[in-house]
């Protein structure tokens, strides 16, 4: 429970342990994740929310540990970022969208954790983007 008495955690519990499809609450009533455990572990997909109910991230989680591509959303609803989990730890080519969740501007390569290197799309981008038509006076 939350300190103003508000439901913070459901969980099932199975033979002592946590089973089954969990929700955690903001103090306002709102979830805030959803999420399954199986003989006590995180196990299935993890969903964490914005505060305006919109899906934040999406995240594979097996035995306890993130693993598997997270799909990450704007407040929007819009695609920001894939990030690769292997282990609980970031591992692979992490993409990140500009505006409208469309086109990659940013990769980022991690090897168990660490950031080994990032390639910026942005100029690319700009430089084939023709600049906007103005009307002369």
């Amino acid at each position: 429970y939350h300190p103003t008495g508000s439901v913070r955690m459901t969980v099932p519990v199975l033979k002592g342990k946590r089973h089954g499809f969990a929700r955690v609450q903001g103090k306002d009533g709102k979830n805030v994740v959803k999420l399954t455990y199986i003989d006590g572990s995180r196990d299935g997909v993890e969903v964490h929310y914005h505060g305006n109910g919109q899906a934040r991230m999406a995240v594979p989680v097996t035995g306890g540990k993130r693993s598997g591509n997270a799909a990450i959303w704007t407040r929007a609803g819009e695609r920001w970022a894939d990030v690769p989990y292997r282990n609980d730890l970031k591992h692979g080519i992490e993409r990140r969208y500009g505006p409208g969740g469309r086109t990659i501007i940013e990769e980022l390569t991690f090897k168990n954790g660490d950031k080994v290197d990032t390639k910026s799309f942005i100029r690319q981008i700009r430089a084939t983007t023709p600049p906007p038509k103005t009307e002369r006076p």
